[in-house]
């Protein structure tokens, strides 16, 4: 019963120490790209896969900044909205679908180079924002 006890406290304790590292870590990037711990819960579930991203800032409501998930899963969530990637020039995708009035709708998606484990920085042109998308 001890041995149970003691692995128990072990796998508590690394939990606990996992989280603690994984908030601590993504505080820190946040912080040092500009965004305050108002961003925390949302960039933490971000991470841990439970939200594909949120805006963080707009630019003259053309460009949107948001916090993402490095691992570029967003070709396929814009497949799922009829959008396809049209070019790829390293950090830059250009999606672009054709609507029912034979108009393109397109955009273009830049990863930042500011990179961390937890999160990315990306931005979003032409008016669109990653809620466009949920």
């Amino acid at each position: 019963m001890k041995i149970f006890k003691r692995i128990a406290l072990v796998a508590l304790a690394t939990l606990v120490l996992y989280i603690f590292v994984t908030i601590g870590g993504a505080y820190k990037y946040l912080k040092e790209y500009g965004y305050g711990a108002n961003y925390l819960p949302q960039t933490l579930a971000v991470h841990y896969g439970l939200n594909n991203g949120f805006t963080v800032s707009e630019k003259d409501g053309d460009v949107s900044v948001f916090i993402g998930r490095h691992d570029y899963i967003y070709e396929e969530l814009f497949s799922k909205y009829g959008y396809s990637e049209i070019d790829r020039m390293g950090n830059l995708g250009y999606y672009g679908k054709d609507d029912d009035n034979g108009e393109e709708n397109s955009f273009e998606i830049m990863s930042k180079h500011e990179w961390c484990h937890w999160f990315r920085l990306y931005s979003i042109s032409n008016g669109y924002r990653i809620e466009n998308f949920k």
